[in-house]
């Protein structure tokens, strides 16, 4: 699966926040020394220690502190910060969305700007919580100007565009021509994309050497997607490479700290099973739990299939020899995570979801919706889907399907499928 365009798009502050286009600053560092700069009246020390609290650099996140930190500099009226106020209210960083206020972007991209531009490119992507603002026709305009001007992150977007038809036709060459030019200024999202192209051979010949070495560039620059697909390399032993399990989980636990829902996911099974790690259940449903919480299907369909089964922590009521141990099912849980999953697109989760409905587990019984989803999951050729579609539409006694019927599938139940584009 690969994540979507507007997915894809920067979710918080990033460094970038107090630089302009042309020069960007060095990394803030947060310490008690800079911070007392700041309250003593130093306006740079003021926006570093905004870009502290807005990325997490040595400080706990929180945007509203952040935003307060911008507009002390920006009251004083420090150049970058101003137009980093703007951004505040653009995107709704750590204060209300408000578009008058932050005209200041507007007026910087008609006159040029490529970094306002691309602001706008996002803005109107409906990323950033502006989904009453969607314009993507108008996003891919801002984007296609700011491209223009070698504005590498743009080139980026304009890739995963024409890489996905999102407004635009797909066009596999056109995608890979900017991720080349973007790669070629070092931006480490337009570098793994790179390593797709030339790993999964779209819009270039297949070449997994060449697709490796700009994984590892990316995964250099400390970009999640980069090392999860580096380390698949040593997991599989792709292009030559030795198969070295212990650096292949160092890769994906580095992108799993950055919230890299895949990683996780792929860990939790390590834990779960024992591969590569200390075989640890208690760890594997953390990994599990927080990737469904970052939107990985496969992990939320297992999450449902822990519930269902009561293996989740805490579900064991007998410690007791002598007693086989009771394990409480949470069928509400279970039903909701499977939910979540089947509308992401996991085909076994919409199978799931079918015999939940059919049944009246963790939701009332409904016998339309569970065809509808049965049928989805038919579309797909998971086993078993159309011969239970049939017992369904027919309505057939619901207790021919045992508990075992239910699927993790092969993509859920191993550890998923090629790392996310």
């Amino acid at each position: 699966m690969r994540y979507s365009l507007f997915g894809f798009l920067i979710s918080f502050f990033l460094l970038a926040l107090a630089c302009n286009a042309e020069a960007p600053s060095k990394t803030p560092v947060f310490s008690k020394e800079l911070l007392q700069k700041a309250e003593s009246g130093d306006a740079e020390a003021q926006l570093e220690i905004a870009t502290c609290y807005g990325e997490g650099l040595g400080v706990d996140k929180n945007q509203k502190t952040a935003f307060e930190w911008v507009k002390k500099s920006a009251d004083q009226g420090f150049p970058k910060a101003n137009l980093v106020l703007a951004r505040c209210y653009l995107f709704g960083w750590g204060v209300t969305w408000d578009e008058v206020k932050a005209k200041k972007i507007f007026q910087e991209a008609e006159a040029g700007n490529p970094r306002a531009q691309d602001d706008l490119g996002n803005f109107f992507s409906g990323k950033y919580g502006r989904t009453e603002k969607k314009d993507v026709p108008r996003a891919l305009s801002w984007w296609e100007k700011a491209a223009a001007q070698g504005y590498a992150p743009s080139q980026n977007k304009l890739g995963r565009a024409y890489s996905d038809g999102l407004g635009v036709e797909k066009n596999p060459q056109k995608a890979f021509e900017f991720f080349q030019k973007s790669a070629e200024q070092k931006n480490s999202g337009a570098e793994c994309e790179l390593g797709y192209c030339y790993r999964d051979g779209k819009g270039v010949d297949k070449d997994m050497v060449k697709a490796k070495q700009w994984f590892e560039r990316s995964a250099g620059q400390g970009n999640p997607d980069g090392m999860a697909s580096l380390g698949e390399f040593y997991q599989n032993g792709w292009a030559g490479t030795s198969i070295d399990l212990a650096k292949a989980i160092d890769f994906y636990q580095k992108a799993a700290t950055q919230n890299h829902a895949w990683s996780q996911n792929r860990l939790g099974h390590f834990y779960w099973k024992g591969i590569g790690l200390e075989k640890d259940e208690s760890k594997a449903f953390e990994l599990f739990q927080k990737s469904a919480e970052n939107g990985n299907m496969y992990a939320q369909n297992t999450l449902g299939m822990f519930y269902y089964n009561g293996v989740a922590p805490g579900a064991e009521k007998s410690k007791d020899p002598r007693k086989p141990a009771f394990r409480k099912k949470e069928f509400q849980k279970a039903f909701e995570w499977t939910r979540k999953s089947a509308e992401n697109g996991n085909p076994d989760a919409q199978y799931n979801l079918a015999i939940f409905y059919w049944r009246g587990e963790g939701t009332e019984a409904d016998l339309e919706k569970a065809k509808f989803w049965m049928a989805k999951a038919a579309e797909k050729n998971v086993p078993r889907a159309k011969e239970i579609l049939g017992w369904i539409t027919l309505d057939r006694n619901i207790k021919r399907i045992s508990e075992d019927w239910f699927s993790l599938g092969k993509d859920s139940k191993e550890e998923s499928s090629t790392n996310p584009q």
